[in-house]
């Protein structure tokens, strides 16, 4: 076990609960349509303009090789994730609460769980959260969607 503390963003992916840091979440919007881009990774949805900036929009469920929803749930959002002055933006089914994990005990993965993007698990009463770590969306191969400037927005 180790103590990761802090503040997490618990959402969820087809029922399954995950956390990241709140402060790697710049901000969470409501779901909107992308613009589509040609020769994409096929987790890379579109890309989003946010106030004059890109945002490479990423899906979770095809990142975790989950089942995707129909699209359109009012509950549907998009969650921006800050990394070294860079900006993804990944959608997921429901935003459910922020929850305060300073002293509490998070647990290891199992062994056959270990990835690059589990960091813990924390028992929250019933619930199990899986604790991300975001990094792995900024890694070298999506480095070309990260690095879109406001000099492409329109």
């Amino acid at each position: 076990m180790n103590d990761i503390g802090g503040q997490y963003v618990v959402f969820s992916i087809n029922g399954i609960l995950y956390g990241i840091p709140i402060l790697e979440v710049s901000e969470i919007i409501r779901r909107q349509p992308l613009m589509t881009t040609m020769q994409a990774e096929d987790e890379f949805l579109g890309i989003l303009s946010l106030r004059r900036k890109i945002v490479p929009v990423l899906s979770l469920h095809r990142l975790f090789r989950e089942p995707e929803p129909a699209h359109g749930a009012k509950t549907e959002r998009i969650m921006i994730i800050a990394h070294e002055g860079r900006e993804i933006g990944i959608v997921v089914d429901e935003v459910s609460r922020v929850l305060h994990l300073s002293g509490q005990p998070i647990s290891t993965p199992p062994y056959m769980a270990r990835n690059k993007w589990i960091n813990g698990l924390y028992q929250h009463g019933e619930l199990l959260i899986t604790l991300l770590r975001t990094s792995p969306l900024f890694d070298a191969e999506r480095a070309g969607f990260a690095e879109m400037d406001d000099s492409c927005a329109g």
